[in-house]
């Protein structure tokens, strides 16, 4: 049979090549695989949410043109209205298409897709439920009984089954499908892949969907692939798509959630970099747990070639991240972290948030601070938004935050929330400046001027298309004038 898989992004590269190498969507690549090693053909559409019209005839040409006899969609909780608009273009579009949708959004919420158009809802990990559907598809059966299925029975009714115990066994899997990304990747993004080590996270962030998601079946939430199948799919990647600036990110909630494993993978990372004419490099998640504080993990990270580390900081306030974000450790312990990856040679990117339910402006002033001092090598910023299925979203229900819905355009870059304590034009002066405050001394004024713009045309979809289409002339100018564009992007930590 033929899948058409259908993904949609934000913020796209460009509106032709809307992705990076390293944005390739881990859940739909591997069930493609799963569906190609049964002899089943798929296919991609990226569509991007902020152009609607030109998406939904993007495709509605592409149904068109494919005549697929499966359309798989995904998406995130902000993106499901557009997608849902796409879903039903489909369906007007091709009538006999049998029409699938799953991803964490739907799998938390599946009565909302249920009442839609759709054929099949996937609540859970979907590589073989999704096989088993093209499987009884193909051979002329209606789909029936297939756990992690929602299933639409001929009186337009659905057939709930019960969810089936997570994957165990990780290896098992193929190697995720990267040849169907490659007609939407931006050329100059090959030099960053990310390949996904593990799944699940034991952690209780408010913030975050991996505690309800948890929930969903039996069997370990959390597990980890074997240090040789990883780095077998590295070289494979490495062989197949890599080009001279050759660095990888390791996908996995936090790198050290398991010690041993972390060591064991360490080892076999810096034993596959010993048999290189050039080594790979990779950077990865570090969460920052009072357990995290081991010097022979940090060592063994340099060994291994890791020369960046993403730390999730959210703020640096203690009392809002133990009491509104569950993330109990204490700003010594960053400190710490902090220097145990400078000790060893490892760039760290901070992850900042603003704007949650019970933080003030003098709150945020400390995450400032906080940031000032720690001279990260870059510092990711985001506004707080409430998504379906996490703890923060019912706090936002029960103070009756959400009343009249959520303006999704521009999330985490638009404030959306007016927090009594924090309001939205306070939360959104704040994001806009973050960048100007915490570097003041540190980076050029015009590396600080640049970015701060950046924030503000974010904001506008029109902004936003001027903008990159100015960029390569930004570019041009900054090498004719010998300015050095790596400011604002890796400053040496």
């Amino acid at each position: 049979m033929k899948i058409l898989f259908v993904h949609c992004v934000d913020r796209p590269i460009s509106w032709r090549k809307p992705v990076g190498f390293g944005h390739v969507h881990h859940g739909i690549s591997y069930i493609s695989s799963v569906l190609k090693q049964r002899g089943h053909s798929t296919e991609l559409l990226v569509l991007c949410a902020e152009r609607e019209r030109r998406s939904l005839r993007q495709a509605v040409t592409a149904v068109k043109q494919c005549s697929p006899d499966v359309v798989a969609l995904t998406c995130a909780s902000s993106h499901y209205s557009f997608i849902d608009r796409v879903a039903r273009a489909i369906r007007r579009a091709r009538r006999d298409a049998y029409l699938v949708i799953g991803g964490p959004h739907v799998s938390l919420n599946p009565e909302e897709p249920a009442a839609s158009v759709y054929d099949a809802v996937c609540v859970g990990e979907g590589e073989h439920p999704t096989e088993q559907l093209v499987a009884d598809l193909a051979a002329g059966r209606r789909p029936s009984g297939i756990r992690n299925m929602w299933l639409r029975r001929a009186d337009g009714s659905m057939e709930r089954s019960p969810t089936r115990p997570f994957l165990q066994d990780l290896d098992a899997l193929p190697f995720p499908d990267r040849d169907m990304w490659l007609p939407w990747i931006d050329d100059g993004s090959f030099h960053s892949p990310a390949v996904l080590v593990g799944r699940g996270c034991p952690y209780a962030c408010t913030y975050c969907s991996n505690r309800a998601l948890s929930r969903l079946a039996g069997g370990r939430y959390v597990r980890f692939r074997s240090p040789e199948n990883i780095v077998a799919e590295i070289e494979e990647v490495r062989q197949r798509y890599l080009r001279d600036d050759l660095n990888v990110y390791l996908e996995v909630e936090a790198i050290a959630i398991d010690r041993a494993w972390a060591l064991d993978l360490c080892e076999a990372l810096e034993g596959h970099n010993a048999t290189l004419p050039k080594p790979l490099q990779y950077r990865c998640n570090y969460r920052i747990t009072p357990q995290s504080l081991d010097e022979e993990i940090f060592r063994a990270l340099a060994a291994a070639n890791f020369r960046r580390l993403n730390i999730g900081l959210e703020s640096g306030s203690e009392r809002v991240r133990r009491e509104v974000l569950h993330r109990d450790y204490s700003n010594d312990d960053f400190r710490r972290v902090m220097a145990l990856a400078r000790r060893h040679g490892l760039a760290v990117n901070l992850f900042n948030m603003i704007g949650v339910p019970g933080e003030t402006m003098a709150n945020h002033m400390e995450t400032v601070r906080l940031n000032q001092e720690a001279r990260p090598s870059f510092s990711y910023t985001s506004i707080f938004f409430p998504y379906p299925g996490t703890e923060l979203y019912e706090t936002c229900e029960n103070r009756g935050l959400l009343r009249g819905g959520l303006d999704v355009r521009h999330e985490r870059r638009r404030a959306v929330l007016e927090l009594p304590e924090f309001p939205r034009r306070q939360v959104q002066r704040a994001y806009d400046l973050f960048d100007w405050r915490i570097h003041k001394g540190q980076w050029p004024t015009h590396v600080r001027l640049r970015k701060l713009l950046r924030h503000y045309v974010s904001r506008s979809s029109v902004a936003e298309s001027v903008f990159r289409a100015l960029t390569p002339a930004w570019r041009f100018s900054a090498e004719a004038l010998g300015i050095d564009r790596s400011l604002g992007r890796h400053i040496p930590a």
